[in-house]
Formats: structure tokens, sequence, C-alpha cells
């Protein structure tokens, strides 16, 4: 079966004239639109927005599109797909979710991390987070007997995610969480979560001082707690 291509034609438009989608589930805290400002004004436009050409809808790029209203663009690149209602709800439920599925080869990170020089702002701070984590992952395997970090067995099982959870958040508990994690100081945003779990178990008694690590599951428990106490 050969994939069709919805794809009509590529252009610029106003970002003033494009219309963002109401079923958009994607909420954009500040911290990631100082990121995506830090990429635009260093890296330029390297990805096309895209836009449903029957509703005149966009259907990928609402930050982008928002940040360049802000910033006084004159036009941004689009590409125009053909979709009818029932196909732009599926695009707008993949777009980013099938690349969050994506595993982490840590040792790949490193290296493009290490290829360029700094940049400056919260772009730097966010190259500084990512090389962190990688570590992390890394460090985290070398502690496993028989792994090596460059072995393939040590990649499955940073891919595979084994000691990680997700935890999914309503709105108003984003901006709470947000919030929070400004005020640890701690600029890694994979350990600066735990540092507020461990502070709230702290303040509730549980906290053994003693003991090593808590569970994922624990500390995402106590997120959550964190987030409904708020």
């Amino acid at each position: 079966m050969s994939w069709v291509n919805r794809i009509s034609r590529t252009g610029v438009a106003d970002p003033a004239g494009l219309l963002a989608h109401p079923d958009n589930w994607r909420i954009h805290p500040e911290h990631q639109q100082q990121v995506m400002e830090g990429v635009l004004s260093d890296l330029g436009w390297i990805q096309h927005v895209v836009v449903s050409e029957r509703s005149g809808r966009i259907v990928d790029g609402h930050l982008r599109v928002m940040l360049a209203k802000a910033s006084g663009q004159s036009s941004v690149p689009v590409v125009y797909v053909d979709l009818d209602p029932a196909d732009e709800a599926k695009a707008l439920a993949s777009f980013d979710s099938v690349a969050a599925l994506a595993d982490l080869d840590a040792d790949a990170l490193m290296r493009a991390l290490a290829s360029f020089d700094s940049v400056d702002g919260h772009l730097d701070v966010f190259f500084a987070d990512l090389a962190r984590e990688a570590s992390d992952a890394i460090d985290a395997v070398s502690e496993s007997p028989g792994e090596s970090s460059g072995s393939t067995a040590s990649r499955k099982r940073i891919q595979r995610g084994e000691d990680t959870v997700k935890v999914v958040l309503s709105v108003p508990q984003v901006e709470t969480v947000e919030r929070a994690l400004r005020a640890t100081g701690n600029m890694n945003r994979g350990s600066a979560p735990e540092d507020i779990c461990r502070d709230y178990l702290k303040a509730k008694g549980q906290h053994d001082a003693g003991a090593k690590d808590r569970t994922a599951a624990q500390l995402a428990r106590a997120a959550a707690a964190v987030a409904d106490a708020a």
C-alpha cells in the first residue's frame, strides 16, 4: 500500500493571519517558550508550520506562530496539507506524541552536544540540562555490573526507560509545578522534580535520610500530591 501525499503546497504566510486550532491540546509553559525562542533566534526557521488547507487552522507549530507574532515577524514558512476534520484531529493527536516515543541514546546525544560551541541565554541552559541528563543516564549504566556505557546492552537499558515514570498534569497543575521547578534553582529539569518531592516528603515526616533513593513510583505519587496541595 502506497502512502498518500497530503501536502498540497508550501509557501510563506503572515503569522497574524494563521488560525490556532481550537482543539490544540499542547500547553506551552514559559520555560519551553524561552527555549523555542532561543532555537529560532539561533538557527532560524528549519521546519514549516503545518496548516490545514481546508480549514486554514494550524495543525502543528502553534508555539512558533505565537512567538512569531510576539516578536513582530512578518512571515513564517508554511506547508499546507489536505485534511478533513477527522484527519486534522488525528494529526493533532499524533504530532509530538509520536516523537515522545523515541528512546534515548545517551552516547549519541553527548557527541552531538559536544560538536558545537555554547550559545547564549536560555538555549545554552537547555543544552546544559540535556548534557546532564545524558551524563546521568550513562553513569547509571556504568554502575551496572558487566555493562559499559557504550555497549549494546547499556543502550537498550537506557532506551527501555526501565526506571522512568511519566506524570500527567492538568493545566493548573502545570503552572504550579513550573513555579516550583524555578524555585528550586536546579536547572536540570530531570532532577528538580525529585528535589521538590524529597522536600515534600521530608516536610511530611516520610523522608528517610539514610535511604539513597525512593522508587520512581513513590516520587511520582509525591509529585501529584504536591500539585494537588498547591
